[in-house]
């Protein structure tokens, strides 16, 4: 039986008691295997207010997957295609942010481009980062630790876990992984 984290939890009954009116997210998708794909699904979910990293991650794995993870050029442009021409998976008044993918990077590790992972474990093989990224943020109080989409062209940017400034995510589910272990008994990523 799958557990519910206590954030979890807060979440739904937050979403239920405020109304919360959010945009529709698509339908999935499925990159064929005869189209030069993986055979994996896609889901794109519009953002909304309050949505960060951790929330969006929660939110995938709630769906029964996890946020898309990019292992190379061609799956980049497949996934960036689900959101590049709809302007409810960016937020323009901050920085043309897009939406979150599972990317992370490990506590402590080298600044600013070593140590980043994928949420399901997948090699690092293939990156994309828009020019100047990752850079952390050296301003910043709070380290950028986890990944989005930049626009207009579906390179990378470096964001905070808890930063508001998301377009929404991409959750990605393949038909022949046991997610559980995105929710048994290890801890989930936040």
């Amino acid at each position: 039986m799958k557990q519910l984290s206590l954030s979890s939890v807060t979440l739904a009954l937050f979403l239920c008691a405020t109304s919360i009116a959010i945009s529709a997210p698509s339908e999935w998708v499925q990159w064929d295997v005869s189209s030069g794909g993986n055979g994996h699904w896609y889901k794109p979910v519009p953002g909304f207010p309050g949505i960060t990293w951790t929330l969006a991650n929660e939110l995938a794995q709630m769906e029964g997957g996890y946020l898309a993870t990019i292992t190379s050029a061609e799956e980049n442009a497949f996934v960036f295609s689900l959101v590049a021409n709809d302007p409810q998976y960016w937020n323009f008044c901050c920085n043309y942010s897009g939406a979150a993918l599972g990317g992370l990077q490990q506590e402590g590790a080298p600044e600013p481009a070593g140590g980043w992972y994928w949420v399901t474990g997948e090699s690092w093989t293939y990156s994309n980062w828009y020019p100047g990224q990752p850079n952390n943020r050296p301003e910043a109080e709070i380290p950028e630790e986890r990944l989005q989409f930049f626009f207009p062209d579906g390179q990378w940017n470096d964001l905070a876990k808890l930063d508001f400034n998301l377009g929404g995510y991409v959750v990605e589910r393949d038909p022949n992984l046991d997610h559980s272990f995105l929710y048994g008994d290890r801890k989930s990523v936040v």
